[in-house]
C-alpha cells in the first residue's frame, strides 16, 4: 500500500509476460518452465518505452544509462523458433549439428545479436548468436483451412445425393411447371397446386 507505483509496475510486467506466452501459443504446462524468461524479457522491453522527462522524449534506458542496450537492433518475437548450432568435439559425424529451440530473451552480457534460446529436450537455455531462424513460432497452432466447396446452382449442379430430403430433380421441374402455369393464368392458383 505504501508503494502503489511499484505494485502497478509489477502487475503490468506480469501481464505483458503472460501475453507474450499466450501469443507464442506456449502450452500451459510449459509456461511454468519459461515464465521467468518471459517476465525478464518483458522487463527488458519495458525499458524501450518512450517517456518524456524534463521536456526530453527518450526511452527509459536513454534517460537512465544514456544509451539503449545493444539488443535493440536485433529485437525478435518472443517464442520464435530457431535452430541453434551445437558445437561439440564428441558429436558423431552423421549426427545433427543443431537443435530446435525457442527464443526466450536477450543475452545482456554479450553482443546485441546473442539470444537466449530455450531447449525443450534438455530444459536448458543456450546463450548464442549461432541461430538459423525458422520464421515461425516454436509452438504453432495447427492452421485449419476452410473447406471450399465448388460453386453450386440450384437444380443444375446438384447430384441426387445433395438434394434435400425426399426431393428429386423431377419434383423440381414439376414445381417449376406449376409456377409458370400460375404466371400465365394471371396469378390464380389451381386447387391441385394448393
Amino acid at each position: 500500500q505504501q508503494n502503489s507505483l511499484a505494485e502497478v509496475g509489477f502487475a503490468t510486467i506480469a501481464n505483458r509476460g503472460r501475453a507474450m506466452m499466450i501469443r507464442a501459443h506456449t502450452p500451459y504446462t510449459i509456461r511454468f518452465r519459461v515464465w521467468t524468461e518471459a517476465f525478464k524479457t518483458a522487463t527488458q522491453l519495458d525499458g524501450l518505452i518512450l517517456i518524456t522527462i524534463d521536456g526530453k522524449t527518450e526511452t527509459r534506458y536513454e534517460h537512465w544509462c544514456g544509451k539503449n542496450p545493444e539488443f535493440v537492433k536485433y529485437v525478435r518475437v518472443w517464442g520464435e523458433a530457431g535452430t541453434v548450432t551445437i558445437k561439440s568435439t564428441t558429436t558423431p559425424k552423421l549426427a545433427n549439428r543443431g537443435v530446435q529451440c525457442m527464443m526466450v530473451g536477450y543475452a545482456l552480457d554479450h553482443p546485441g545479436d546473442c539470444y537466449r534460446m530455450w531447449d525443450p529436450k534438455t530444459k536448458r537455455v543456450h546463450e548464442t548468436r549461432d541461430v538459423i531462424w525458422l520464421k515461425r513460432m516454436f509452438y504453432e497452432k495447427p492452421v485449419q483451412e476452410p473447406e471450399v466447396s465448388p460453386m453450386e446452382f440450384d437444380g443444375v449442379d446438384l447430384p441426387s445425393d445433395k438434394m434435400g430430403e425426399g426431393e428429386t430433380a423431377e419434383e423440381d421441374t414439376a414445381e417449376e411447371k406449376e409456377v409458370s402455369e400460375t404466371e400465365k393464368s394471371g396469378g390464380e392458383v389451381s386447387d391441385e397446386a394448393k
